[in-house]
Parts: C-alpha cells; structure tokens; sequence
C-alpha cells in the first residue's frame, strides 16, 4: 500500500515587502481618516460659532477672548488604528453658557450651541468621511 501523504514544500517569497507595504497603506489610511474626521469636525465647529452665544454688552477690552472665539479642534494619531477628534471651547465658562437652558441668548446664539451642531452632524458623518476617502484613492 502506498502512502498516501505527500509532502509538498511550499516558499513564499516577498511576504516581508508585502507585510511592509501593508503596514504604510494602514499608516496613510489612519492619516488620512484622520484629516478627514478633523475636516468633518472642523465644520462642526464652524456650525457651532453660529450659535454660540457673544457678549455685546462686554467688550472684553482686557484682552480675555469671547467665547465664540475659543472654538478649538484637533486630531491626535498615536499609531495607525487610534484616532481621536475633539471639538471644544477653551475658556472655563463654556461648560455653563452651553449646559444652562435657563440662560436668555439673543437669536440664533442659544445654549447647547456645540451639542446641537454634532447631533445633526452625526448621521452623515461616516459617510462624508467615506466619501473623502475615496476621492482621496485610499479607498474605493
């Protein structure tokens, strides 16, 4: 009776390039979906200096800004796969004039003026992040 294994020798040549071109593809599509998410983020904000509420009656002659002034984005990358987006004000009272409903704000400024943005920005998100991707030839 024969023996019905046979051992077949197979080498895999370039497994090493292919490994490293992988690892730059996931190193610029992190990048990449990064600015895209800092872009989509970046209008938010935009949206959100619209109704964020401006102190007529202060000047703020003492140089401290207005809070419409502080809008502030960024993205942080820390390896490719980990990206984190934020949006904020940056003066301590943001917290108050956007979480205090009770507040009277002259139209359109409003409380909730960074909230509300996001909400609407929420469901096409992805997609818009989708679509720079792809006009970008990272994806298609």
């Amino acid at each position: 009776m024969k023996d019905p294994h046979k051992l077949i020798k197979i080498e895999l040549q370039g497994t090493e390039a292919a490994k490293q071109a992988l690892r730059e593809w996931a190193t610029k599509a992190t990048g990449a979906t990064g600015e895209a998410m800092l872009g989509e983020m970046q209008d938010t904000m935009k949206e959100s200096q619209d109704e964020c509420p401006y102190d007529y009656e202060n000047l703020h002659e003492d140089g401290t800004p207005h809070l419409r002034d502080t809008a502030k984005s960024q993205l942080f990358i820390w390896e490719p796969g980990q990206i984190v987006v934020y949006g904020s004000y940056t003066t301590p009272y943001a917290v108050y004039v956007h979480e205090i409903l009770e507040y009277h704000h002259l139209y359109p400024t409003k409380a909730k003026y960074l909230e509300d943005p996001a909400t609407r920005k929420a469901g096409v998100l992805l997609e818009n992040v989708k679509q720079k991707l792809i006009n970008e030839g990272v994806i298609s």
